[in-house]
């Protein structure tokens, strides 16, 4: 360091050589609130990602709300497995659509991907899709 340089206290406390780094301080009341603290917060850090994870699939096995009735391939897979199971079915669609030559995508049908809410002219897009499909 620089001669003259004082350390903030935040980074080299000025209580450094009255320290007793080699005894171990696990007697302490202070060290153990802390270590319960630090282990209390990151349990529930722990609880909180696995809440929020399971609340994000559970989005997917929901019922479905637009392709409810009909032959097409889509309804019957959200018949049988729920929105999952559509979303499976209308990716296997986009990429045999795709190696036709076409380009869709869920954006350009859904304006919300966690609602999948239709464009004005999603249904249209879709019909467009499966009759390119049925060729």
């Amino acid at each position: 360091m620089r001669p003259g340089y004082k350390a903030p206290s935040f980074l080299w406390p000025t209580d450094w050589p009255d320290r007793n780094y080699g005894k171990s301080l696990k007697n302490s009341p202070k060290e153990r609130h802390m270590t319960r603290f630090a282990r209390t917060i990151l349990l529930a850090g722990c609880f909180a990602m696995a809440g929020a994870g399971g609340l994000a699939m559970a989005g997917d096995s929901a019922k479905c709300t637009i392709a409810t009735s009909g032959e097409s391939e889509t309804a019957k897979a959200c018949a049988k497995g729920g929105v999952a199971a559509a979303k499976k079915a209308m990716k296997k669609m986009v990429a045999d659509a795709k190696a036709k030559g076409q380009k869709y995508t869920c954006e350009g049908c859904h304006k919300d991907l966690d609602t999948y809410e239709l464009t004005k002219n999603g249904k249209e897009d879709f019909a467009k899709l499966e009759a390119l499909l049925k060729k």
